[in-house]
This record gives C-alpha cells, structure tokens and sequence, in this order.
C-alpha cells in the first residue's frame, strides 16, 4: 500500500509535493524519494482536506514516531463532526431592556409575567407597567402635589423640599383627603 500526499495553496492554485512514504504488509514504513513523478492518483478519500500545512505535519510527526498500526490510523480520513441542534429560544424576556423587547413582540411575556397588553409608555416615551402608572397617577400624593402646584401658582419644575410652603401646602391637602 502506498500513499501520497499533497498541500493545495488557495490564492494561486499551486500544488506542492510534502512528502511521499510506502507501507508494505509487514507493516514497515519507508519514505519515498521526492521530485519524482507522482502516480495517477487513485479513487479514494483524500489524505489531507482543506489543504492545511498542520495537517500534513500532524501525520508526518505521527508517522515518523509510531508504531505500524498507529500509522493506519493517521492515514484514516478525519471523522465528520456531528450537526449541533438549535438552541430553543426562551419567551420570557430578562433584563435590564425585558418591558422593550416585550412591547416590540420579540419576547411573550416578563420574568414578572407582565405581556403587552399590561405595559404603556409614560409621559417620557419609558415603557411601564400599566397597573402601576396607573396607580401612580391616582395616589393621595400626587393628587395633593397637583393641587399644592395650582394653588401656589407654580409652572414647570419646583422641587418639593422638606420645610417649603410648597411641601407644607401639599401634605395639608393630603391629611384633608
């Protein structure tokens, strides 16, 4: 039996004779002498794919240390690797952007169960939950600041400081409802 192998370079199609070895039936491996012409190739799995220098060392090294039947073995043609299965993807969205995904109909639903239909944006374009904006807009407080704001004649932002007429007018209001 003998083999023969070659490296195949990509950009300009040449091909390079590495090496050229026999082995007989005893087992023996004897290397060939290169330059000369190579046989007709004969039908048969191929001894390097994919052209890689690493490859053709590989075997080499294996070949000049081994024993006769571990030589076989690095003749062999490299075993096909099996095809990994797509991973199944999750519904429940996670994380820091999970109300997002929900509303743009990537995910179902939130680790906390919220779906579409519980989510709304608020007046600054962040989408919250339903339930809980809704809960917000209708507190004592919010009510008793907004009343605070209209008596008080205040527009736009005016913090609500501890010890301000301001905060004072508001929780009066608040004890009132």
């Amino acid at each position: 039996m003998s083999k023969e192998g070659q490296v195949e370079n990509e950009p300009d199609q040449r091909r390079v004779e590495v090496f050229r070895f026999t082995i007989d039936e005893d087992g023996e491996v004897s290397m060939g002498r290169l330059g000369t012409p190579l046989p007709d190739p004969k039908p048969g799995p191929a001894l390097v794919s994919g052209g890689g220098r690493a490859g053709v060392l590989g075997a080499m090294r294996v070949m000049r240390r081994a024993r006769p039947r571990r030589a076989m073995k690095a003749m062999k043609a490299p075993k096909v690797m099996k095809v990994m299965k797509a991973m199944k993807v999750s519904a429940v969205a996670k994380g820091k952007k999970a109300k997002l995904s929900v509303w743009k109909g990537k995910k179902v639903k939130t680790v906390g169960g919220l779906k579409k239909t519980d989510l709304v944006k608020s007046k600054h374009r962040k989408i919250v939950s339903a339930k809980r904006s809704e809960q917000g807009r209708n507190s004592k407080w919010s009510k008793a600041t907004a009343k605070a704001r209209a008596i008080k004649g205040y527009t736009g932002f005016k913090a609500i400081k501890k010890g301000t007429s301001f905060y004072e007018k508001a929780k009066e209001l608040m004890a009132d409802m």
